[in-house]
């Protein structure tokens, strides 16, 4: 019964996420208690009213802290749940310099799979 409640889930927010034209996506990075590195991720897209939701996508455990794993671990959910990177218009995260570095950082590697993103 759990399985189906959960798929059922899902399914919901997989429907709304791939209705929506464009999303946002949320970004932070943490550490648990053993000091495993986390990525926590969030969608920000459109319902069918034009009101923007948040869809909490998950705390997915990385290899480390670099911008190329995260961004390993953004294509790699994003292919998971069956959502085109290029979608994503825009990125909020904390500033930290590993997400929004001119160089290296999440965005700018993100930029160049998303061609309608407004923050690199």
């Amino acid at each position: 019964m759990e399985t189906a409640l959960v798929q059922t889930t899902v399914d919901e927010l997989k429907d709304k996420i791939a209705s929506s034209k464009f999303v946002g996506l949320i970004v932070d990075e943490t550490v648990n208690v053993v000091t495993e590195k986390k990525l926590i991720l969030f969608w920000r897209v459109l319902n069918n009213t034009a009101k923007t939701e948040t869809i909490f996508l998950g705390n997915y455990s990385v290899r480390s802290g670099t911008a190329k794993c995260i961004v390993d671990k953004i294509k790699e959910v994003f292919k998971e749940w069956g959502i085109p990177l290029n979608k994503v218009s825009g990125l909020g995260s904390d500033g930290a310099s590993v997400m929004t570095g001119i160089r290296n950082g999440v965005g700018v590697k993100l930029l160049t799979k998303t061609p309608f993103s407004i923050s690199p």
